[in-house]
């Protein structure tokens, strides 16, 4: 279901700055691939940095974040559970 879980390491940028696409995820899914990507989190962080790279992105409501702040935010999807992640993802275009 998920080709890849991509954390902070090293010294590299980290979201939510858009250059953190390029050092993270353009060597391990290619450029261009934005439609088929899925940024799923429960900070401001997360959501500012899926709208930075221009993908969808996912709330999950049962994080860290304080829902008045990330509503603001608009996320593409909200997951109030891990099961609702999974739906979402699969409801997503598979990679090709």
């Amino acid at each position: 279901m998920f080709l890849e879980v991509i954390g902070a390491t090293g010294a590299a940028p980290v979201k939510p700055d858009p250059r953190a696409v390029m050092h993270r995820i353009d060597p391990i899914f290619g450029q261009g691939r934005r439609d088929d990507a899925l940024m799923v989190g429960d900070t401001g962080a997360d959501m500012a940095f899926a709208r930075a790279i221009g993908v969808a992105s996912c709330w999950v409501s049962y994080g860290y974040g304080r829902p008045e702040d990330l509503r603001r935010l608009q996320p593409t999807l909200t997951a109030a559970s891990l099961r609702d992640v999974a739906a979402h993802a699969l409801e997503t275009k598979a990679p090709t």
